[in-house]
């Protein structure tokens, strides 16, 4: 199965790898300001530009690989958990994906 985002503290929802905020994949940067969008494009700046982000990008390629990750954001807006999704499983082969 291709992993996907899910909506966290759903009911009937199980089986996903957290990445809400408190949590080390969490996104540090505040939305309510200026945007879901713009959080979420400071947060795949900051995994590629800092050196904590590539610590976090690093785990999430072998934590995060295969899992579907969960977020309380709205499932048809932009979210962090997209980015993750993306880096953890770039490389996915068909087999791992239907697995």
């Amino acid at each position: 199965m291709i992993p996907k985002r899910v909506k966290a503290r759903t009911k009937g929802v199980k089986g996903y790898r957290s990445v809400m905020r408190s949590t080390k994949y969490g996104n540090p940067f505040p939305w309510k300001e200026h945007g879901k969008q713009w959080a979420v494009d400071q947060y795949r700046r900051w995994l590629v530009d800092t050196t904590e982000g590539q610590a976090i990008t690093k785990y999430a390629k072998t934590e995060l690989r295969g899992h579907d990750l969960g977020c309380t954001c709205p499932l048809d807006g932009p979210c962090h958990g997209d980015v993750l999704l993306i880096i953890a499983n770039e490389s996915l082969t068909k087999d791992e994906a239907t697995a």
